[in-house]
Parts: C-alpha cells; sequence; structure tokens
C-alpha cells in the first residue's frame, strides 16, 4: 500500500506546506515529524492517522514537551492536521484525556500567540468530537473557547470563533449538549454586552483624575463586545432556540448606546440570526424581534433617514441603515418562509420604513434599500398573501384605518411621489414588482394608487420630451432626445410591467386616454399611452379593443375627414395621426389574446372593411390576422406533438382541422417585390449582424482559440437562423411561437382561436385574392403574409378550388399571349404585361400553397417546368422560388419527386438566366443535403444518343457514373451516381461565388456555409491523432499526390488513412470540403479561382474545425501561385490572407516559407495590382507571428519589403507619440515587442475560435487593390489596427488629421494627409455623419477634455457678420514671431516654394518641375504691391507653368480685360528722350522687368502658327540674358574692389 494513502495524506502535506521553508518553526515541524514516524516505526507500526494521534498525544504528556512554545507549537500543528482524519471513535475513547491535556497546554501557553493558536485548533477539533452524553466533560474545554472570543489578537481571536462555531455545528445532532454550549455562550454574552453600559455608568460618576482610565475601560468595553459580536454572526444560527430569547434580548439593548460601529453590527448579528436558514428561531419569536425592531429601534433609527437625519450623516450612518435595510429584508423573507400570514402584517410597517431611505444621503443606502423592497415584495407578496390581504378588508386596519393590502400600496406609491424625485430611478423598479405581484394575486386594481403615481411621471416625461422637441425644431437641428431624466427608462420599464401584468383594462380605467377633452382642450389627453400600450401589451383581451379603443379610432377617423371642411387641416393631421396610432395598438392586442375565439367574429366584418378601402391602415389589420393565424397554429401543432398539454378531446379536434405542419405554411417572401421582398429574410439577418458588429473590422489581435467552448452552440444557433431565414418567418421559431406563448394561452384557447379564423376564412382570402392582383408587386408585401397565413388555417377544400383558379389563370394568359387572335375575355388584372400578369398569379397561387397537402402541389410544379427550362428573367426567378419552397419546406413532396426535380435543374442549368441564379441557387441546398442520405434515382436524357454530345452541363460524368459496369450491384451504381451528381451540384455552387451579381455571390457564400453547418451537425467532425491531415509541411506531398480524395462520396474509400491502426477522418464537414477540394484540378482557371473563394469562406467559418485540414488545403492552394491566371491569383492571395487571419499562431509559423515563398512571387507585380495587397497579407503575418519569425521565413531577395515595413510602423509608433524622442532602434525594438503579443500567446491556440460569420466581407477579402482590403481590414498601409496603438490611420487621415495628431480644425477635408491618404467615400453613412458634423462646428476632435480644449483652439474667432479674424502674433518689429511661424506644418511646395503652398491639390504641385520656379515665386513675394509685381511667367521666360483648364475649357485666366499686354507692358520702363535702357518710374521701387503675352498659337499643332505666335521671343530672351550677365560682371568688380579695402 502506497504511505501517502495509509497516513491520510499527513506527511505529504505537512512537507508540503513546510519542507521549503527555511523558518526555524517550519523546520521544528518536520523535525518533530521525523521523530514521530521513527517512533511509530521503532514500534513496527505503519503511520496512519490513529498512530500519529497516539504518538503526539504520548509525547505531550511530557512535561518537557508541554513546557517549551517551539516543541508545543510544533506538535499542535502537526495533531490539528491529524486531527482530522483521526475516525470519531478513536477521539471518543480518548476524549476525557485530550481534552484536559489540550486544555493544559493552551492555557500554559495563552501569551504565546502561535503556540495558542495551535492549541486552539486542536481543542475544538477534539470537542467536535463528542458524544451526545459527555458534555460535562467537555465544558471546561468550550468555556476555555469561549474566553478567547474576546482576545486582543486577530488570529488567536478567529481561531477561537471558528472552533467555536466547528463544535456548535457538531452539536447539531445532540439537543442536550447543544443547549448546554448556547447556555454557556449566552453566560458569555450577558457578561460582556452591558460591558460598555456599565463602562460609560461608570465614567459618569468618575472624577477628573480618572477620566482617563474611566474612557480606557469604556474603549476595552466597546472592544470586547464587538469581538463578541463577530463571533456571534457565526454562531447564533447554530445555537439552540431556548437561548436565542434571551441572547436576543441582550443584543437589542446594544441599540439604547446610539453607537453607530455597535448598532451596524448588532444589526448584522440578528439579520444573520432571523434570516438563516439553518437558525432554530420558530415563527413566534420570530415575529415577535422583526416587531420588537419595527415598533421601536427601528422605527426610530430610520425616521428621518431621507432628509439625512437619524444618524445617516457620515460613513457610519450609511451602513447603520444598510445593516438594518438587510436585517428587515432577510428576517421578514425568512418569516414568510414560516408563515406568511404573520409576515402580511409586518410588511406595510417595514415598506413603510424603507421607502424613506429611497431619498438617503448616501448612494449606498438608496441603492441597497430599492434592492431590499424589491427583494421583500419578491419573496413576501405572494398569491395566496395577496389573496389573504385581499379577503380581510377593513377587518383588520392599520395606520388610519386602511387595510394592510391598502396601506402598503400606499407606502409604494409614496415613493413615486415629488418629494422624492431624485430617488424616483429607484423606486420605480419596486413600484412594477409591486404590481406584477398584485395581479398574480389577482388584486390588479388594487394597484390604482402606484398606476395613477406611474402617470403622472411618464406625463411629465412626455411633456418634457415634447419641450425638447419643439425647441430643437425652432433650431433648425431636427428632433431632440425624448427625455434628458435619468429615470425616463426606469418609468418606462415600469409602466411596462403594469401594463402587461395588471392588464390594458386597468391601466385605462385608472388613467383614461382623454383624446377627445384633449381635442377640447379642457384636459391633458394621454397620447402616451398609446406607444406604450402598443409595445407592452400581451395576452390580454380582443375584445377590449374592440369595444373600447375601436370606436375611438372610428371616432378619430371621421373626425380627420371632416375637419379639412370646416378649414382645421391641424386638427385633421392629429385626428389621423391619432387614428393611425389606434389601430397600431391593435397589433399588440392581437399578441397571445385570450377571447378571439369571441372576439374576433364580431370585429371580422370592420376590419375587412377597412382592409379593402383603407390603404393605410391595411398593413395594421393584415399584420393583426398573421399574428393571429400563426400563434393559433403554433399552439395546436406544438400540442399535437405533445409539447403543450391537452386534453384528448381537444386533440382530437385539432387533428381534424388537417393543419399542414412544420414550416410547410411558411411561404418565403411571400407576396412581396422583386427586388425588395425576395430577400426579406437575409435582409432580416444582415440588419441583426450589422446592430451586432457595427462597422468592426475583423479583430486580428484577438486571440485564436479564445471562444472555443461556446463553438459549437453558436456555430449551431447561427446555422439555424440561417436555415430558417430560407423560409422567412417559420411557424415553429420567433415570438410567434409556441414556446412564446403565455400560460393563459392554452391549446383549448388555440382551437378556439383557430375556428374563429377558419369559420371566415374563405372570404378573406377571396378579399385578399383581389387586392393582391390589384396591388403593384412592390406593395403586396402585407398582403401576401397575410393570405399565407390565412391559408395556413384555412380549410384544404376550400383552399384547393382558389388555387386551382390560381392556376387556370395563369395558364390562360400564357395561351392568350401565345394566341394569334385575340381573345374575347383576356385577363388583363396582374401587370401590365402578360409575364407580370402571369408572375402575379404564381405569386399567388405559391401564397396560397401553404395550407395544401403535398398531393395537391403536382400542379404548381409542372407550371414551373417551361421557365425553368427558358423564358423572361421575371417568371424564371417566380419559378424557381417556387422550386426552392417545394425543395426546403416539403420534405416528403422532394422525396416523391427527386427524379422530376433534379431532372429539371439539370436542364435548366444551360437556361438559367443570370437575376434567377440566385432563386435557382436555394434549390441546390436541400438537393445536396438529401443526396448525403438519400441514393440518387436514375436520370435519363444526359447525353444525346446519337451524337454523344452533353445535354446538361456534365452530363457526360453523370453518364459515365450511371453506366452498367460489369460486377457492379445496383446499390453501387446508385452511390456512385450520387456521388457524381452531388460533385455537380456542389461545383454549381462554387461557381456562382464567382457571379457578378453582388447578392448571387453573397447568396452562393451564405448556401456554402449553411450546408456545411448541416453536414457538420448530422455528422460531426472526427480527426485522430495518427490521420494524414498532417499539419507538418514534409508530410504534404503525399496527401495533394492524388485528386481522387477529393470526391464526395464514401469517406471509408476517399479518406487517406494515417498511421498504423489510425481510423480514418471523417464527417460531414470533411466530405463537403473535399468536395469544394475538387474544383482545384478544374480545367478551367474560372472554377479554380471559384474554388479557392469557397475554401476561404469556409476556413473563415470553421477555422478551429478544420484546424487538421488545413494540412492538406494549403499545398494545394499555393500551387495555383505557379499560375498565369490573374483571378486565381487574385483567390489564392485572399485564402492566404483568410489564413493570416483564422489559423493558429503555432500553426501559422509552420507554413511561413510556403506562404511567404509562393505569395512573394508577385511582391513586383504592378500590371495586376497585387503588391499592396501582397504587403497588407505580410503586416498581418509580422502582427500575429513575431517580425523575427516572418524575416527568417522570408526569401532574402524579399528582405526590403519587412525592413520598410519595420520602418513604417516605428514611423507610426513615433507620429502616435506626438513628437516623443527616441531613436530608430528603440522604436523597432518596440515594433518586434508588439508583434510578438499574438505569437507569446501560442499555447492557448490550440483550440479553435468561435467563426463569427457576421465580420466576413468579400470585398475585404479579395478586393481589387491593396487599399480595399486595407480598409476593410481597419488597418492602414502601417501598423495599425482596431484596438491597436496606431488606431485607423486611414480614417484619421480621412478626416483630416494631421501627422503630429492634432485635428485640423472643423474643416471638411476631402482628402487626409500623409502617404497614407484615401479619398473620402461619399457613400458611406459614417462619412455623411462626419461631414454634417464638421460643417456644423462639430467635428469630433481628440477623446477627453484635452482633446476638445485642442479643437476649440484650433477654430478662428469670428466677426459679427460671420467672417473668420485672423490674428498673426507679431514681434515689436511687426514681423511673425518664429515660435508662431514653426508650428504652422507647411507641405513640400510651401517649403520650397516660398509659402505659397496651399494644399495638397494646390495648383504649385504643377509647377515643380520647371528651372527657377523657386525664384520666381520668392521675387512675387518680396512685392510691395500685386498690381506691380511680376508674373511668373515673365520670370520664367514666358514659359507655361501648367496644363490646367477650368472647368468650362479655356485655360485659368482667360482672356485679359485690358488689352493685349497691357498690364505688364514696358512702356513704363522706357527712359525719355536720347537715354538708352530701362528706368524706374516715379511711382515706386519696381525694377524693370521683360514680359512676353502668351498667345493659343504657340499651342497649334501647325509649326507655322507657333513661329508667328513666338516671334520676337528670342530678342527677349537673349536681351534678359545680356542684362544678366552685365549684371553680374558689375558684382564681381563691386567685390573685388571691397577686397581692395
Amino acid at each position: 500500500m502506497d504511505s501517502s494513502s495509509a497516513d491520510g495524506g499527513i506527511v505529504a502535506e505537512i512537507r508540503g506546506r513546510h519542507g521549503h521553508s527555511a523558518q526555524p518553526e517550519s523546520q521544528q515541524v518536520l523535525a518533530v515529524l521525523q521523530a514521530v514516524l521513527e517512533v511509530i516505526a521503532a514500534e513496527s507500526m505503519s503511520a496512519t492517522p490513529t498512530t500519529i494521534f497516539a504518538a503526539l498525544m504520548s509525547a505531550l504528556e511530557r512535561p518537557d514537551a508541554q513546557s517549551s512554545p517551539a516543541t508545543a507549537l510544533a506538535m499542535c500543528t502537526l495533531l490539528g492536521t491529524a486531527l482530522s482524519r483521526v475516525p470519531n471513535g478513536v477521539l471518543r475513547s480518548k476524549f476525557v484525556g485530550s481534552v484536559q491535556l489540550l486544555g493544559r497546554l493552551v492555557e500554559q501557553h495563552r501569551q504565546q500567540a502561535a503556540a495558542a493558536k495551535a492549541g486552539l485548533m486542536c481543542l475544538g477539533q477534539v470537542l467536535a468530537a463528542v458524544e451526545p452524553g459527555a458534555w460535562p466533560a467537555a465544558a471546561p474545554g468550550f468555556q476555555l473557547l469561549l474566553s478567547f472570543l474576546t482576545d486582543a489578537r486577530p488570529k488567536v481571536r478567529k481561531r477561537a470563533q471558528s472552533s467555536v462555531s466547528e463544535v456548535l455545528a457538531a452539536l447539531q445532532g445532540s439537543p442536550a449538549s447543544l443547549a448546554a454550549a448556547s447556555e454557556a455562550i449566552v453566560a458569555v454574552c450577558k457578561a460582556v454586552l452591558p460591558g460598555p453600559s456599565a463602562a460609560a455608568r461608570a465614567a459618569a460618576a468618575a472624577s477628573n483624575k480618572q477620566r482617563a482610565a474611566a474612557e480606557a475601560a469604556i474603549a476595552a468595553a466597546v472592544s470586547d463586545v464587538l469581538h463578541l459580536l463577530a463571533a456571534l454572526k457565526a454562531c447564533a444560527p447554530l445555537m439552540a432556540a431556548a437561548s436565542l430569547p434571551s441572547l436576543s434580548e441582550q443584543l437589542v439593548k446594544l441599540y439604547g448606546l446610539r453607537q453607530p460601529l455597535l448598532s451596524r453590527h448588532t444589526s448584522e448579528v440578528l439579520g444573520a440570526l432571523a434570516g438563516s436558514g439553518s437558525s432554530h428561531m420558530g415563527p413566534q419569536q420570530l415575529q415577535q424581534l422583526l416587531a420588537l425592531l419595527i415598533d421601536g429601534e427601528a422605527s426610530s433609527l430610520l425616521a428621518g433617514a431621507g432628509s439625512g437625519l437619524g444618524g445617516a450623516s457620515g460613513a457610519a450612518g450609511g451602513d447603520q441603515l444598510s445593516a438594518m435595510a438587510r436585517l428587515l429584508e432577510s428576517g421578514l423573507g425568512r418569516l414568510s418562509e414560516l408563515a406568511s400570514e404573520a409576515a402580511g402584517k409586518l410588511l406595510p410597517k417595514v415598506v413603510h420604513l424603507l421607502v424613506p431611505l429611497l431619498a438617503a444621503e448616501q448612494d449606498g443606502v438608496r441603492y441597497n434599500t430599492s434592492g431590499a423592497l424589491q427583494s421583500l415584495l419578491e419573496s413576501c407578496l405572494s398569491p395566496s398573501l395577496v389573496a389573504a390581504l385581499q379577503q380581510q378588508g377593513g377587518s383588520s386596519s392599520s395606520r388610519g384605518g386602511m387595510s394592510p393590502l391598502t396601506s402598503l400600496v400606499a407606502a409604494v406609491a409614496s415613493g413615486l411621489g415629488a418629494r422624492y424625485q431624485e430617488a424616483w430611478g429607484l423606486a420605480l423598479p419596486v413600484a412594477g414588482v409591486l404590481c406584477k405581484n398584485l395581479a398574480a394575486g389577482g388584486a390588479a386594481a388594487a394597484a390604482a394608487p402606484v398606476v395613477a403615481a406611474l402617470g403622472q411621471i411618464c406625463a411629465g416625461l412626455a411633456d418634457e420630451a415634447e419641450q425638447n422637441d419643439a425647441a430643437m425644431d425652432v433650431e433648425g437641428e431636427g428632433a431632440g432626445k425624448a427625455s434628458s431624466s435619468s429615470y425616463a427608462h426606469a418609468a418606462e420599464a415600469a409602466m411596462g410591467v403594469a401594463i402587461r401584468s395588471l392588464g390594458p383594462q386597468v391601466v385605462l380605467e385608472v388613467l383614461p386616454l382623454q383624446i377627445h377633452e384633449g381635442l377640447a382642450g379642457t384636459a391633458e389627453a394621454r397620447t402616451w399611452l398609446l406607444p406604450a400600450l402598443r409595445k407592452h401589451v400581451l395576452g390580454s383581451q380582443l375584445g377590449f379593443w374592440a369595444s373600447h379603443l375601436g370606436p375611438l379610432a372610428k371616432q378619430m377617423g371621421a373626425a380627420a375627414a371632416a375637419a379639412p371642411q370646416a378649414g382645421r387641416k391641424s386638427t385633421a393631421v392629429a385626428c389621423h395621426a391619432l387614428e393611425l396610432q389606434l389601430w397600431g395598438c391593435l397589433q399588440a392586442f392581437a399578441a397571445w389574446p385570450t377571447d378571439a375565439a369571441e372576439a374576433y367574429e364580431g370585429m371580422a366584418p370592420d376590419l375587412a372593411a377597412v382592409f379593402h378601402t383603407r390603404e393605410d391602415l391595411r398593413g395594421n389589420v393584415a399584420t393583426v390576422l398573421v399574428r393571429l393565424c400563426k400563434q393559433a397554429r403554433a399552439v395546436a401543432l406544438a400540442a399535437a406533438q405533445g409539447s403543450v398539454e391537452a386534453s384528448p378531446k381537444t386533440l382530437a379536434a385539432i387533428q381534424a382541422l388537417g393543419l399542414v405542419s412544420g414550416a410547410a405554411a411558411a411561404i418565403p417572401g411571400a407576396g412581396k417585390g422583386e427586388d425588395e421582398a425576395d430577400e426579406a429574410a437575409e435582409d432580416g439577418e444582415q440588419q441583426q449582424q450589422q446592430q451586432q458588429e457595427g462597422s468592426e473590422d475583423e479583430d486580428d489581435e484577438e486571440e485564436y482559440g479564445q471562444q472555443q467552448q461556446q463553438q459549437g452552440s453558436r456555430a449551431a444557433g447561427i446555422a439555424g437562423r440561417r436555415r430558417r431565414s430560407i423560409l422567412s418567418v417559420d411557424a415553429d421559431v420567433g415570438p410567434d411561437a409556441a414556446s412564446a406563448a403565455p400560460a393563459a394561452f392554452t391549446a383549448e384557447v388555440a382551437l378556439g382561436q383557430l375556428l374563429a379564423l377558419r369559420a371566415s376564412s374563405l372570404k378573406w382570402l377571396r378579399l385578399m385574392c383581389k387586392v393582391f392582383i390589384e396591388l403593384p408587386a412592390e406593395s403586396r408585401s402585407h398582403v401576401g403574409e397575410a393570405l399565407a397565413a390565412t391559408a395556413s388555417v384555412a380549410d384544404p377544400q376550400e383552399l384547393a378550388g382558389l388555387f386551382r383558379l390560381a392556376l387556370q389563370k395563369y395558364g390562360k394568359i400564357a395561351r392568350d399571349a401565345a394566341a394569334e387572335v385575340p381573345p374575347p375575355d383576356p385577363i388583363l388584372d396582374g401587370g401590365g404585361s402578360p409575364e407580370e400578369r402571369q408572375a402575379s398569379f404564381l405569386e399567388l397561387a405559391l401564397c396560397l400553397a401553404g395550407g395544401l397537402p403535398d398531393a395537391a402541389l403536382d400542379p404548381l410544379f409542372a407550371a414551373c417546368r417551361q421557365h425553368v427550362l427558358g423564358g423572361s428573367s421575371l417568371l424564371q426567378k417566380r419559378c424557381y422560388r417556387v422550386l426552392a419552397y417545394l425543395a426546403a419546406a416539403r420534405p416528403q413532396w422532394l422525396q416523391a419527386h427527386l427524379g422530376q426535380l433534379l431532372e429539371l435543374l439539370l436542364l435548366g442549368s444551360a437556361a438559367a438566366l443570370s437575376p434567377a441564379k440566385r432563386y435557382r441557387l436555394r434549390c441546390l441546398q436541400p438537393l445536396i443535403l438529401l443526396l448525403d442520405t438519400t441514393p440518387c434515382p436514375a436520370l435519363p436524357g444526359l447525353v444525346d444518343a446519337a451524337t454523344g454530345a452533353e445535354l446538361v452541363p456534365g452530363g457526360a460524368a453523370l453518364a459515365a457514373a450511371a453506366a452498367a459496369v460489369p460486377g457492379r450491384s445496383e446499390r453501387q451504381a446508385a452511390e456512385q451516381r450520387r456521388v457524381a451528381l452531388a460533385q455537380l451540384l456542389v461545383g454549381e455552387l462554387v461557381l456562382a461565388t464567382k457571379e457578378v451579381n453582388k447578392k448571387t455571390r453573397t447568396a452562393a457564400y451564405q448556401l456554402i456555409v449553411d450546408i456545411a453547418h448541416e453536414l457538420d451537425e448530422a455528422r460531426p467532425l472526427s480527426l485522430n491523432p495518427g490521420d494524414s491531415l498532417s499539419l507538418n509541411p514534409a508530410d504534404s506531398d503525399a496527401d495533394d499526390a492524388s485528386s481522387d480524395d477529393m470526391d464526395y462520396g464514401d469517406d471509408a474509400k476517399k479518406q487517406k488513412r494515417g498511421g498504423r491502426g489510425s481510423k480514418p477522418a471523417s464527417g460531414g464537414l470533411l466530405e463537403f470540403v473535399n468536395a469544394v477540394m475538387g474544383g482545384l484540378v478544374g480545367s478551367s482557371p474560372h472554377m479554380q479561382s471559384a474554388a479557392v473563394l469557397a475554401l476561404a469562406r469556409l476556413s473563415f467559418e470553421f477555422a478551429g474545425q478544420l484546424e487538421g485540414v488545413v494540412g492538406r488545403l494549403l499545398p494545394a492552394v499555393l500551387l495555383l501561385l505557379r499560375s498565369q491566371s490573374r483571378e486565381v491569383i487574385k483567390a489564392v492571395l485572399g485564402f492566404i490572407k483568410v489564413c493570416a487571419m483564422r489559423m493558429p499562431v503555432d500553426l501559422l509559423m509552420i507554413w511561413l516559407p510556403q506562404i511567404l515563398e509562393g505569395m512573394l512571387l508577385w511582391a513586383d507585380d504592378s500590371k495586376n495590382k497585387f503588391k499592396l495587397k501582397i504587403r497588407v497579407i505580410v503586416e498581418r503575418l509580422v502582427r500575429r507571428c513575431g517580425y523575427e519569425a516572418v524575416a527568417s521565413a522570408c526569401p532574402p531577395g524579399d528582405a526590403k519589403l519587412l525592413s520598410h515595413i519595420r520602418k513604417q510602423a516605428s514611423r507610426k509608433e513615433r507620429r502616435k507619440a506626438q513628437g516623443s524622442e527616441g531613436g530608430s532602434q528603440a522604436d523597432a525594438a518596440e515594433f518586434d515587442r508588439r508583434s510578438q503579443r499574438s505569437a507569446g500567446s501560442a499555447a492557448r491556440s490550440v483550440a479553435g475560435r468561435t467563426a463569427r460569420a457576421s465580420e466576413w466581407g468579400h470585398t475585404a477579402i479579395f478586393s481589387e487593390d491593396g487599399d480595399a482590403a486595407t480598409q476593410a481590414a481597419g488597418h492602414a498601409t502601417g501598423y495599425a489596427a482596431r484596438g491597436g496603438p496606431a488606431g485607423s490611420a486611414a480614417a484619421r487621415s480621412r478626416f483630416g488629421d494631421r501627422p503630429d495628431g492634432r485635428r485640423g480644425g472643423s474643416g471638411v477635408r476631402l482628402a487626409g494627409d500623409g502617404a497614407a491618404d484615401d479619398p473620402l467615400d461619399l457613400l458611406e453613412a459614417a462619412t455623411a455623419r462626419q461631414l454634417v458634423r464638421s460643417a456644423a462646428g462639430n467635428a469630433a476632435g481628440g477623446r477627453g477634455a484635452g482633446g476638445a480644449a485642442a479643437a476649440a483652439a484650433a477654430e478662428f474667432p469670428r466677426g459679427d457678420d460671420g467672417r473668420m479674424l485672423i490674428k498673426e502674433e507679431k514681434d515689436e518689429f511687426g514681423h511673425i514671431s518664429a515660435r508662431r511661424a514653426g508650428k504652422r506644418k507647411r507641405g513640400n511646395a510651401e517649403e520650397q516654394f516660398g509659402g505659397f503652398g496651399d494644399e495638397d491639390d494646390s495648383d504649385m504641385e504643377d509647377m515643380k518641375g520647371f528651372a527657377g520656379l523657386a525664384a520666381a515665386v520668392k521675387s512675387v513675394a518680396n512685392a510691395k504691391s500685386v498690381k506691380f509685381a511680376p508674373s511668373i511667367a515673365a520670370s520664367l521666360g514666358n514659359r507655361s507653368t501648367a496644363s490646367k483648364k477650368s472647368a468650362g475649357g479655356r485655360s485659368e485666366g482667360g482672356r485679359s480685360s485690358g488689352g493685349k499686354g497691357s498690364q505688364h507692358s514696358g512702356e513704363r520702363f522706357r527712359a525719355k528722350g536720347s537715354a538708352s535702357g530701362d528706368v524706374k518710374g516715379k511711382g515706386g521701387g519696381i525694377d524693370p522687368y521683360a514680359y512676353w503675352q502668351f498667345d493659343r498659337k504657340m499651342l497649334n499643332r501647325r509649326r507655322g502658327k507657333q513661329a508667328e505666335a513666338s516671334k520676337g521671343l528670342g530678342g527677349v530672351v537673349a536681351g534678359a540674358q545680356a542684362g544678366a550677365l552685365k549684371g553680374a560682371k558689375a558684382k564681381r568688380a563691386a567685390n573685388a574692389k571691397r577686397a581692395r579695402r
């Protein structure tokens, strides 16, 4: 036997705890342990807990061992470890001697804290083993423990407290011993607890000389009491019931000292005693204690607390109040469990005491009080108690004759008064809990005072919101916030709880709408209630709307129609808005109504009239019908399946209805328009994802294996949502599902509602069919949904007639269009052309199909055959929608017609038009999933027998698979046909990822992911350690040696086997990936690139599951980098980018050499624009794997790229630091350290990261150039990422951030500064909002106060006329200060050409190439007047400096208005008389200059015209050169003269 198991682990525990310590105490413990073990071994015994205990006790009996504190400490330490493992029988046999020995030891070493602590631990463990009748022997030891409860040494005191609690817990099964121990504790309390009072009286009688000693005595007494109270918090719940009254009496007396600290700890002790589930306090004792506190101490303590009185000021006062509130909460909650009626009597008093604390000064007190009130109402106010309180009425009254229930409601309502306005945010949840519990107990009417108070608060918030809106409208900035109050959300939530629980009847009875009075001006209309009713009514009565709100809606409609005739247009608008709101409330009343069976029959005629005549209200009525039908049908089907309880009679009646079960009644996009409606489910899913993700990019800094534990459930949930989106709204999911039904909506209620709906369904269907055909296609949304929902609950026989009529008209329209002679009775409804009319009636038939059995749908399938094989795009789209419905929602029909549907789809593949491919793809998903488990039927007619030509794409392969082979069974032939057909369908789905239409590409990606999720759920992926899917690149050659393994078929034949005895990897997901990989060996680059795109999407979605498959995917994909096809290279680079984002770091580092070697082959390609894309991928690899790892794997010839990336990252770090000093080496080292963050956590990246489908974006991964990919990935060209240190550099430059971190004022820039500038995307919503804010002067500056200050400082002041006032700082000589000038950041043109650089688009950019331009600009800048400044053209020798043109096509500047050369003629510089040369004019110091007027003939293509225009130019240039030479000679002479001097 193992020695550690023999001794119970004592030796190992001691050596593990003290073996590594050099302290003398630990060394002493080890020495004693060794000695004990040697003694036991000498006695030829094994070291067990019992032998160790015996040896230690024998050793402790020796006087020398007792006298040495160190030895006693070591032995007690060992003994304490052994006692927990010694059987109770052994301890009881040596109980008396052990207690006496340990008692003497503790007494002897009382002054040594360590020895006393160890001895108390041993003594407590021995006392815990006392026999029921042996308490007298244990009493001295227990008294010794109690004497240490008030010890001044914390560790000793806490050890004694723990030992006492341990002894009391052991005595729970011995009532006599427990009573004796409890009495001993009470005796200690009687001796210690009155100490402060006695000391205070003694101090009052003491003289001045004795004052110090008296105060010390008071402090000591208070300290002892606090120590004892700390022990009682754990001991009091374990004490005997007979001792608790005396203990409670002693504790309550402490409140009389009016000491906050003592009162708080006393409340905590009483709270532990009264609220603990293990307490022995009975209900009568607990009621007496709570009554004593409520009428005495609690009342005096809590009175005035809301105003900061009663000790509520200061930290101690707040803690005291919180402790009292917790005491009342726990005590009353415990009392409600023991005696609910007794708790009900005390509950109003407690609530009255606690409500004022909501206005206390301390936040902790307010929040604790709110929580205590909610907990009290939840636990105490049970339905039975509410019923009992309601029955009492006025028999038992309190507080001025009010019943307890009325008093309770009044107390909560008082917390909603104006006095507690600051605390409304905490009082409103309490009111909501009260309303809910009162409604559950059948006392909804009793909540009227609370509802009235809620109404006043909500009315005030509505008025505030209206005022804010009015103020914002006046300022011209649109509508403002609903309310700025902090309690607005709480008020709305409380009113919602009141409406849902109490019901709209009670709420509207207390708070009538008063709409007529509001319009007349005699009262305030409560129109704010209408949105609340629409949002919160649930499970109410439909008849209440029909009897109260329906007539009011009719009156508002009549008033709106009559008001314009009387000239009251504003009244008409208001009445019409109220009418719409009232009808909008009908949708809420139709949510799980309990009286629809009785109320619907009377409402149906009015609803039908409104549906037919009121186009503005048709949507509301349609929504009501959809909700009624779906909810009743969902509960009925759930009852038929057994998930909802129902009587046999009800089940029989439900089955007799003949409802079509499952998703068959859910029509995809029923009745919706062509573009707006066919993707309603997809749009809803995309909107939900956009709300969750906002504008976030791929979080490449997030750890790869961070959320693996949630991956399975989350992926399944995402896949489930996507599968349901194919069928729009499934009846078994969502807010109308049976699981969302309230308890009152039973199967019987659902059956009655269905019968009422079916009674009028035929009339409704005829009306809706008529309206459906009359409306244009884009306006049929609501009508189509209502039509499909009504058809799902209608009688199938009645529905079949309308279905046949729709198909007959569909066929007649086609025959009439093909007839040579127009028919006498043409059908002109449904559209302007025959195609539109056919599409309308086919859509109508599809809406009606949801309520028909499978056998009745064959004509619908036959009607689609012609247009699938060829026809207009509109009809082909409609036909494919019908086929998608039949394949996805009718599994039995699909099984019966699988061969026909496959044949039709295969024959129609070549005729499929581009607009219809999106709908065709929806048919492929159910077929691929079905072929995964179902044998493929025979498909004749795939190849022309005479010529051998393929009649369908891929027909030859299918025919070869179906051909008879000797020795092959029919089952094997069917299996081979299944594999070939599945590969063909998957190939078409993969090719759809290359469609030009964006919606088709998106649908293809989505279907690929959905199919993979379905297959993975059906057959989860199983990868074994010895699989051939090796992660080692050395094994990749063998993995990719054959393409036969990429078949979509029997995995036992098509998966490679690993090592000896290893099973091949298997799973539906792996087989699907193999099928997609088959496209890599396709004959065309188009197919190869499409397969890479699909693999990238699957790798992104299933990064964790496919982690073991990457060793097979990467080599096959990287081989395509040798291709010369641009689309293949583009797809491969996108796949590598996905790997860089999603692969684990350790796995990514293995494949770095192969990735970089193949990818960098295209790094210098400029024609195909791959250069920047590759750079982005390399940057991502650097961030994830580290610079050193990438540099070591990078080919030597491409090292410059990594060096440039490193420099760019360091530059951005310096730019972010805003001028902080630091060398390039330090920046590079920091970049290396930051790039290792992801690599350093590679150990946590073994598991896959959760695949977040909302992050996928085709453009972000496979963009045409690197810029789009860079922006989509959330970082600029340099080192920046979301959540990273540099932020989004592109976003900063886009909105005008400067390289130094400052923002460029409030102006709006169309391009940023720096090398990574991108043009502003004006189609982006975020950009539009930024432009609006910038134009309003509210551009977002830096975060926090510093950024706001910087933005404010960057703005120029404005004058009264709105012009900017720009003031330059000048020194005493009138020059601009160097400090001010140094702060200006000039562009390159500005620095080079003397300060005339304007912006990045300045004209000076076009002048940089001309020699002498700097001097010309400088001369212009030094001129005293613009009028007399020399022209740049003259300074350049009359050369053209730019080729820009104006908007009108002419050169900038146009013709001179003063004649040719009038402004720059040389007449004013010509000398008068016989003098030669030029002279300065009298008007100033402008030097003479030469000028040549520009002539457009110089731009003429004819050389003759050019020569005529430039005649004389040579003389001007020669003269200028001569003057320059002469001037230079004079300067040299002057310099030589000065040198001689």
